[in-house]
């Protein structure tokens, strides 16, 4: 794994950055955003396995994540200004910095859970640019809810400041997945492999709260990643696989999912694929059927 940075939009931060690379010229490119309170070495095991597949794969820690906050007081801050439209901009950065080192060799980009939002935000943006794009962990998070959380953090940042920890926003936001396993603590709905829950609660670099700025960014993520006007801007023939678990809570054990690929279809996406997975959770690349799932990924990039 070759470690490097790049400057991020915010015009001030140095952004980690992580490439795992086959001996050889790469057969594809993925360009991997990791999820809320997350990082990119967490997804080291799936970057291994592509990598022996002869595919690269290019990844960051997001503002406010892992090792691009500069101290645990940063994590879960995003930026002071248009924070949803900046993180987009530092993934359409790294796909640029990667593509520059691999000339024509076809780029795909894979988001998990919030990431998945980033992801969705960016075919929006720059669709034309990949050959791809993965869509995991993720759902169909109404305009309402979207909506309800930007006036909540606008409301509380009045009095609090955006660097502010709310537990009433923390509760809102994850409430509703902690209780969609009760007898498995707070993290049991990320996956059913009980190693990699205990790995995860022992990472500084996972578990933290988001601030105001961070939730008020990831409803934006949200509102924009429905907005038809900008779905409208996806290329229709840009190849969409959308993956999740059966018993995510996200995606609202399938549910939301469901209205998701639906809804990209009544937009008329033409090539779209959509797996949910019977027993699995949030995180798909965690689970114990994690090489089926990484095999269906590997197979719709050589494929295509």
């Amino acid at each position: 794994m070759r470690e490097f940075t790049i400057d991020s939009r915010d015009m001030k931060t140095r952004l980690a950055c992580y490439a795992w690379e086959p001996k050889g010229d790469p057969r594809a490119i993925i360009v991997l955003v990791h999820g809320m309170g997350d990082h990119a070495l967490r997804y080291t095991e799936m970057a291994e396995y592509f990598m022996a597949e002869g595919i690269l794969v290019a990844a960051l820690d997001l503002l406010g994540h892992g090792s691009s906050a500069a101290t645990p007081e940063d994590f879960g801050y995003f930026c002071e200004q248009d924070p949803a439209t900046v993180i987009v901009r530092d993934v359409h950065r790294l796909k640029k910095t990667i593509q520059a080192e691999h000339p024509g060799v076809p780029i795909y980009l894979m988001g998990h859970s919030m990431g998945s939002y980033i992801a969705r935000n960016y075919i929006e943006r720059y669709g034309t640019g990949i050959q791809g794009v993965i869509i995991q962990g993720g759902g169909d998070t109404g305009t309402f809810k979207g909506m309800y959380g930007k006036l909540v953090t606008d409301v509380i940042a009045l009095f609090h400041g955006w660097r502010y920890r709310s537990m009433f926003c923390a509760s809102k936001t994850l409430g509703s997945l902690v209780r969609a396993f009760p007898d498995e603590g707070k993290t049991g709905w990320l996956t059913s492999n009980r190693e990699l829950i205990e790995q995860y609660e022992g990472d500084p670099k996972s578990s933290f709260v988001f601030t105001l700025n961070g939730f008020h960014t990831l409803a934006e993520l949200v509102l924009r990643a429905r907005k038809k006007k900008l779905i409208r801007n996806i290329p229709k023939t840009l190849p969409m696989f959308i993956l999740s678990g059966a018993e995510d809570p996200v995606g609202e054990m399938g549910r939301g999912v469901q209205r998701m690929y639906e809804m990209y279809k009544n937009e008329g996406i033409e090539r779209i694929r959509l797996d949910i997975r019977p027993g699995d959770r949030h995180e798909l690349h965690h689970e114990e059927d994690r090489y089926q799932v990484f095999e269906e990924i590997k197979d719709f990039i050589l494929e295509e």
